[in-house]
Order: C-alpha cells, then structure tokens, then sequence
C-alpha cells in the first residue's frame, strides 16, 4: 500500500488537528485515536487535494471557495471517511457566510443523519447561534429567537455536562432578555395607546414568563414601590 509522503502526511495531521479543535467545530475523533490513525496511514487518493484546498480557503476566509471544495469532496466520493466532516463544514462555511437560514437546514440535516454523532452539542450550538443571528430588534418578529432558546435548551438537556452547555445556557439568559425587552416594548406601547387590559396582560407575561431576568425582576419592584 501507497503511503502519504512526510509532506502529505504532516499537512494531513495539520488538517485533522485544525478540524478537531473545538473553536472549529468538529470534535470529530476526538475519542477513535484508530480511526484518526487509519486516515493518516491512508493511501494517497484525489481526496487530500480537495482537503488541503477546503482547509486553506476555509482558514483564509473564503468559505464560498472552501464549501465548493467540501461539497466536491462529499459528492465526488460518497465513501470517503472524511464525508461526515465535509457535511459539517459545508454547514459552518454558510454560517459564517452569514447565509443563516441555510446554515441552519444544512446543520439539521446533520443532526438527523448523524443522531449519535460526537458534534452534535457543537451543531445544536451553531443551530441556535443562527436563529439569534437572523434576530432585528424587539420589534420585529421573534420567531428567531424563539426557535434559538429551543435549540439551546436541546444541548443543555440532552448533554448537560458537556463543555457547551454552559455556553448554551448563557445564550438563553441573553435570548430571555431580548424577549423580555419585547414584552415591555409592547406593554408600553399598549399602555400608551390607553388599552389597560392589554397592557397589563404582556406585562403579567413580563413578569411570569422571563422573571429570572433583570428586565422582569425591574418591573416586579416597580408594582412594590407603587
């Protein structure tokens, strides 16, 4: 069997050494040290091109370039042991694209592919992260919002002590907040307009719904003081 050259063989480490780390992403073989062997001790294929080129355009900025090299990669050969990494990246490169919402179809496509895949809390992560990016201002539609607090509570109750979660948990304080500020936008808006019953009805909603936030905790020693 063909093995890598030193050269190859170094920049291939370097690639899954980069695609490893947690700011990028991946965790992927992070607990299968034979499998990471068996990728390094592969025979030379047309695969380590389209990897090198994804890694530096990737690592460059240009993810535009990099997803048409992941993409090339996952459809050109299906059995290649790296094809589960290029549907992550091919997830994180519109992400970081800010294209939001298909960065967001892209990492639920991941999720119901690779159920028990070790990425997951990072993908359940990226998944709320975009639906808080597409998020305006308490005005507008907060759907957005919404849907990242569902994603958020997804990786805190179904992996409690991994090393996201309490990231994860300081996203949904921040979401809470943002709706809190919402909810009080609107009950003032109400109560401007004279429409008491509405009012009083988004500020109960205030208080019960986001009372861990410092917005409804404001508003619960202003009725005391009253």
């Amino acid at each position: 069997m063909n093995r890598y050259s030193c050269c190859q063989r170094s920049l291939l480490i370097s690639l899954l050494l980069f695609f490893c780390l947690p700011t990028t992403g991946c965790f992927l073989w992070s607990d299968s040290p034979a499998k990471l062997t068996a990728l390094i001790e592969a025979p030379t294929t047309p695969e380590f091109s389209i990897l090198s080129s994804a890694m530096e355009n990737y690592d460059s900025g240009l993810f535009t370039a990099s997803r048409d090299s992941w993409m090339e990669l996952r459809d050109g050969y299906p059995h290649s042991p790296f094809v589960e990494l290029a549907e992550l990246k091919i997830a994180d490169s519109f992400f970081y694209s800010q294209d939001y919402k298909t960065a967001v179809s892209a990492y639920n496509d991941f999720q119901q592919y690779h159920k028990h895949h070790e990425a997951i809390p990072y993908v359940l992560l990226q998944i709320g992260s975009a639906h808080k990016l597409q998020y305006k201002s308490p005005m507008h539609d907060q759907t957005p919002l919404h849907e990242a607090v569902a994603a958020f509570k997804q990786l805190v109750s179904q992996f409690p002590k991994h090393e996201l979660s309490p990231i994860a948990k300081d996203e949904i304080k921040s979401c809470q907040t943002l709706l809190a500020q919402h909810e009080r936008q609107v009950a003032e808006f109400y109560e401007k307009l004279g429409h008491e019953k509405a009012s009083k009805r988004r500020y109960s909603t205030l208080r019960k719904r986001y009372k861990n936030t410092e917005i409804a905790r404001n508003e619960r020693r202003s009725i005391s003081a009253r």
